[in-house]
């Protein structure tokens, strides 16, 4: 079953839902998905008891949290004492340790050597040859699946809602059903754009959904990305290897000419 869902009688833990499940999940005592008005009294940031407000909170602050690190916790936080130590004081990591990269992974080799048949753990016969080729313990590029699914000889294929939901989407079906959605919960028509960009990190056409919002206590007009390859959502001014080819929206369309000079 679903220990983190269900109980053990099969009962959900969270009947009310995905609000129950934000605001009462905890991957560890006093962490849960959202950090800000934490604890019973919601004075409590990071680390904190749960706090049945919490949600309303985050809506009267228009969704948004914001901590501002001082100067000594901006910069190499990777190894930044101060900064390491916020952090697992609020519970984004386990310890204050640095964290190492390795250009070389040792565990992504483990991964290839299972795949070649060492070791007591086997991977499953068709994957095999997937794990080979892209479990490799030095970093590499190969064409994202999105791009190789796709033959470049022919038109790219739009697909609709209902097949993007059935199947599977390429970047600008992922970008059109964001946009219906935010539609369908009230968003207005001028506030939404979807971009054709051209990547110039991987010389590809790629698609992102923009969207203007208003900050409710600055005032001032964010634009916001919402792209299949970024986890997060981020201000598209912070963006910089896109390059904007055309938008459109329901009823509008408009072509994007690069800045010289």
């Amino acid at each position: 079953g679903l220990p983190g869902m269900a109980k053990e009688d099969g009962t959900p833990r969270y009947p009310g839902g995905y609000a129950d499940y934000i605001v009462n999940h905890e991957r560890a005592p006093g962490i849960g998905p959202l950090a800000g008005w934490r604890g019973a009294d919601g004075q409590s940031h990071g680390k904190g008891a749960v706090n049945p407000a919490q949600l309303q909170r985050y809506i009267e602050n228009g969704c948004f949290w914001s901590h501002h690190l001082p100067e000594d916790q901006k910069f190499y936080k990777f190894a930044n004492k101060a900064y390491l130590d916020w952090s697992a004081d609020i519970g984004f990591i386990g310890k204050a340790e640095p964290i190492v990269l390795q250009v070389y992974s040792e565990v992504m080799q483990k991964f290839r050597l299972a795949a070649r048949g060492h070791g007591r753990k086997q991977p499953p016969e068709r994957e095999r040859a997937r794990i080979e080729a892209y479990f490799d313990p030095l970093p590499i590029w190969y064409q994202p699946f999105e791009h190789a699914m796709v033959d470049l000889g022919e038109n790219d294929y739009w697909a609709t809602p209902a097949e993007f939901m059935t199947r599977f989407g390429d970047c600008e079906d992922y970008a059109i059903i964001k946009y219906l959605s935010l539609r369908r919960l009230g968003w207005q028509e001028k506030d939404l754009r979807v971009v054709a960009v051209k990547d110039m990190n991987l010389k590809v056409g790629h698609a992102v959904l923009v969207v203007f919002f208003k900050h409710p206590t600055s005032g001032q007009i964010m634009s916001l990305l919402l792209d299949n390859q970024i986890k997060q959502i981020v201000q598209a001014d912070r963006v910089r290897h896109y390059q904007p080819v055309f938008s459109l929206n329901q009823f509008h369309w408009w072509r994007h000419t690069p800045v010289l000079g």
